[in-house]
């Protein structure tokens, strides 16, 4: 309804009109609670004291009875009646005149052994025996048992329920008047609280009142008035909480009293609701909504003339002139900051180059022009600088935010103007560039990388750094993420082939990375299920034509067939899965050796370690403790190391390759001479062999023994045994025997092939063993 009418002074007035009502309700509604609750707190405190004055007078009458039952609990006849049995003492004593006038309902005596002596009650009238299954007797008995030993010593009294009926117990322990006898047992004097006890002690405190059970706190009384006070509370015995709730339900004394609280409250709030819309409509009015209305008069010729004046005119100096003078001022600021924001958002606050941003901006603008203008074409460099981490590590944060800026003042300078220079993040950076085609891409990146790789001075130190480029050429409509895509395959392309050089992006790249990605989820899936396969491929001595070793390799078979390793092993030490993939390799082969032994004892086995695996910290102690869970010794497994593996960490690889030594291991040098070989490093190197490689090998058919010879010298002068693989004919093996190498691997005497084919053609061996070719 309020939406209709369109007069701000009216909307206001009348939403003034319920904010007011609304406050006077909540006024009304505030006090009249706080009014109820305040006679509610007066009710309940009344009734409160009314059970503490119930609770005392309880307490009062529980102190009694203990002190009855004590004064007769240390008489000599009580004594005696005990020890003796004397009938004349309960006649005397314990009359119905006597327990009438002492309110006692019953009595039992218990023997020291807390067992029944006598036991009986007034019910009729007369003295009664108790029977000695009754309730009471129970129920007495129980409550002895619950006393500590310093209560059972000194007297208590408990409150109890006997049949359903709240019961008063007074325990005394029976002694002689000297108490220099042990003690004979307990005299307990019951008192039952039932309807009529309650009624008396109702009388006697003028207040009505209900025992219930300790955990019925929730027992409503019947016919209760409504409103009522209801409070309740567990009495206390001897024991501290009793099995006894005392309640009380209390009617409402001030009913009156809040019918005329209320009635007055409606009276005041009505009188102050009409006066307060009288006074706020009149004062809004004159000092908010006129001036507002004004406003609005303005604001409907500024829409009608070519000036702008002032959003909100200033007329004089209240708060309302001093709000439209900075709002004026706030306008012309947040007008100049939304240029600057505009600004910065695309800008790298480091380098004042473009950010990614801004080149997602530029993209299209681009492309339009390269639709306009086909002959254009849009290519884009993708710049990572080689290793900058090493920087920041080792001159820190500062040096290479230095170096950053520098390389991009350099951009700066070497592209064109119609070129874009942004900074991607990080050590990447990014130029995109239309060209002419045919132009060259090839001329800018190498341009690039010379400019990247000028040294920069920075606080005496030299800093000198590599990028490695990817180049992209943008399709029509190809999108930010597809072309940014295609340059990073192209830039990591760059650094596997050695950093400090550019690639162009090719689809073949593209269907490598997805390859690749597909071989690494295939294979951590491998090695979850356990599906890699464990292969062995025999090293054999031709002096003695004896099976001396067997080299474990991993094989994958696939739906497709067996994936070749040189295709998932760099892709398990790309993805970080080497670690997992070599300590699963050498759990299957070391299981698997055992039974090797049993058919060719004293076999060796030689398993490969990668370098990322030799980095790992606790690799010495996980193969210890691999090899130790099996029957084997230690010098029964070699471990096969690649010569590049040595290129870098020097040091900590020492340390590694010490360790292995000295736990037991003998390791070899694979691939030998065919990386960067250096004798000083190998002499310093634990080897136990040199593995020959098989391009030397082959050389052998060409009559080219010279590397050969020269291998097999430098293990005979360093004591170290030399292996030659890829041994495939028999000249190559009459070739190697006759320049002195005894150990050779390769396809001549066997292929890899799985655990159990390798133990038939053992066997196979033994059978037929030939004897060994003459040298």
């Amino acid at each position: 309804m309020f939406r209709k009418i369109h007069n701000l002074r009216t909307r206001t007035l009348l939403y003034l009109l319920l904010l007011l009502s609304g406050f006077a309700l909540a006024s009304y509604w505030t006090t009249s609670h706080l009014l109820q609750r305040s006679l509610l707190q007066f009710e309940e405190r009344h009734a409160q004291e009314e059970l503490e004055r119930v609770r005392a007078v309880l307490a009062a009458e529980a102190q009694g009875l203990l002190g009855s039952a004590v004064d007769y609990g240390f008489w000599d006849d009580t004594y005696e009646y005990l020890q003796q049995g004397n009938p004349d003492y309960l006649t005397s004593n314990f009359t119905a005149d006597s327990m009438r006038n002492l309110r006692v309902d019953f009595a039992v005596f218990l023997t020291a052994a807390g067992q029944p002596h006598s036991a009986f009650d007034i019910g009729s009238g007369q003295l009664e025996s108790l029977a000695a299954g009754s309730g009471k007797l129970r129920e007495v008995q129980a409550g002895l048992a619950a006393l500590t030993p310093t209560l059972q010593q000194k007297g208590a009294y408990l409150l109890r329920w006997i049949d359903g009926i709240p019961a008063l117990l007074a325990y005394s322990p029976v002694l002689d008047n000297s108490r220099t006898q042990p003690r004979r047992g307990w005299l307990v004097l019951g008192r039952l609280l039932d309807d009529d006890g309650q009624a008396e002690l109702a009388q006697l405190v003028s207040t009505a009142f209900q025992l219930a059970p300790a955990a019925a706190a929730s027992v409503q009384p019947p016919r209760t008035a409504p409103n009522s006070i209801r409070v309740s509370r567990v009495l206390e015995d001897s024991l501290g909480s009793s099995a006894l709730r005392l309640i009380i339900q209390h009617p409402p004394i001030l009913h009156s009293q809040k019918h005329a609280g209320n009635l007055l409250l409606i009276g005041n709030s009505l009188v102050i609701l009409v006066l307060a819309v009288l006074a706020a409509a009149a004062l809004l009015d004159r000092l908010i909504l006129k001036r507002l209305s004004l406003f609005s008069r303005l604001a409907e010729q500024r829409q009608r003339v070519d000036e702008q004046p002032p959003v909100w005119p200033v007329q004089g100096h209240d708060e309302l002139d001093k709000l439209a003078q900075s709002l004026n001022e706030l306008m012309a600021e947040v007008h100049s900051a939304h240029a600057n924001l505009y600004q910065d958002a695309r800008k790298d606050p480091l380098t004042g180059l473009g950010n990614r941003k801004f080149l997602g901006e530029r993209l299209p603008l681009y492309q339009a022009i390269q639709q306009r203008q086909p002959e254009l074409a849009l290519t884009i460099y993708l710049i990572d600088l080689d290793d900058f981490k090493l920087i920041n590590d080792c001159l820190g944060h500062e040096a290479g935010d230095a170096l950053l800026d520098s390389i991009a003042q350099r951009l700066r300078v070497l592209i064109r103007a119609s070129d874009t220079a942004v900074r991607m993040g990080g050590d990447e950076f990014a130029v995109l560039s239309l060209e002419s085609a045919g132009q060259g891409s090839h001329i800018l990146a190498q341009r690039l990388l010379e400019e990247i790789c000028q040294p920069l001075m920075f606080q005496g130190s030299r800093l000198a750094i590599s990028g490695s480029i990817g180049i992209a050429h943008a399709a029509p409509g190809m999108s930010q993420e597809e072309l940014l895509r295609n340059a990073d395959i192209a830039m990591y392309q760059a650094k596997r082939a050695g950093k400090s050089r550019y690639a162009f992006y090719s689809a073949a790249m593209h269907a490598n990375v997805q390859e690749r990605m597909f071989i690494e989820q295939r294979l951590r899936q491998a090695l979850i299920m356990g599906q890699l396969e464990v292969w062995f491929q025999p090293i054999v001595d031709c002096a003695t034509q004896e099976v001396v070793m067997v080299e474990a390799l991993a094989r994958w078979p696939t739906d497709a067939g067996f994936c070749p390793p040189d295709k998932f092993i760099p892709v398990a030490e790309e993805a970080g899965l080497i670690g997992e993939l070599g300590h699963y390799i050498a759990r299957h082969a070391v299981h698997a050796l055992p039974r090797l032994q049993q058919l060719r004892p004293g076999l060796a086995l030689n398993i490969n370690l990668s370098v990322k695996q030799l980095l790992q910290v606790d690799l010495v102690s996980q193969l210890c403790e691999l090899i130790d869970a099996e029957p084997l010794s230690r010098h029964s497994v070699h471990f096969e190391l690649t010569e590049s593996a040595f290129s870098e960490n020097l040091e900590l690889l020492q340390q590694q390759v010490n360790a292995l030594v000295a736990a037991g291991f003998k390791l070899h040098l694979d691939d030998f001479g065919t990386g960067y070989s250096s004798l000083q490093r190998l002499q310093h190197l634990p080897m136990s062999a040199l593995k020959l490689d098989k391009s030397f090998t082959r050389l052998l058919e060409e009559g080219d023994e010279r590397i050969v010879k020269v291998i097999l010298s430098l293990g005979e002068q360093l004591q170290m045994s030399v292996i030659a693989e890829g041994v495939e004919t028999l000249l190559q093996q009459e070739r190697l025997q006759a320049l002195g190498c005894r150990l050779m691997q390769g396809y001549l005497f066997a292929k890899p092939m799985p655990e159990a084919q390798l133990l038939d053609w053992l066997q196979a061996r033994e059978t037929t063993a030939s004897p060994p070719l003459e040298s």
